[in-house]
C-alpha cells in the first residue's frame, strides 16, 4: 500500500508483505515513512513511479510488466496498482499494488 499525492515522487510505503519485502530486500514490516525511491532498487522506481502515476490520473488500475536482460538471465517482472480515493477533499491518495519477478535463464545471448 503506497500513500501518495498527485507528486508520486514523495509516495511513501504504508504497508506491505512479507513476501514483498523479501523480494525488494526491505524491512519485514515498515518501520518509517520514507519516499520509495530511497527504498526500492533504482531499477524498479521508474516502475513504480508510472504505474502509481497511471493509476491517479486515470483513476483506473495500471498493469505494468517487462523485462531487465543480465548476462544471461533475464528478470520478469509485472506489477498493478489500484488507486483508492479515501475522501473527496483529501490531497492523498493509496495506491494498492501487487507486484512480482521470477528470473530466466535467457537463451538468446551468445557467449563473448
Amino acid at each position: 500500500m503506497i500513500c501518495t499525492d498527485q507528486n508520486v515522487e514523495s509516495a511513501a510505503f504504508v504497508a506491505y508483505g512479507t513476501k514483498f519485502a523479501r523480494l525488494l530486500d526491505l524491512p519485514e514490516t515498515v518501520r518509517a515513512i520514507v519516499p520509495l525511491n530511497q527504498q526500492i532498487p533504482e531499477r524498479y522506481r521508474p516502475l513504480f513511479s508510472e504505474g502509481s502515476s497511471n493509476a491517479l490520473t486515470k483513476q483506473e488500475p495500471a498493469r505494468v510488466s517487462g523485462s531487465f536482460e543480465h548476462d544471461f538471465t533475464a528478470e520478469l517482472f509485472r506489477a498493478v496498482f489500484l488507486p483508492i480515493q479515501m475522501h473527496r477533499s483529501w490531497s492523498k491518495w493509496l495506491v494498492f499494488g501487487s507486484f512480482n519477478y521470477r528470473t530466466v535463464l535467457s537463451v538468446d545471448r551468445q557467449a563473448p
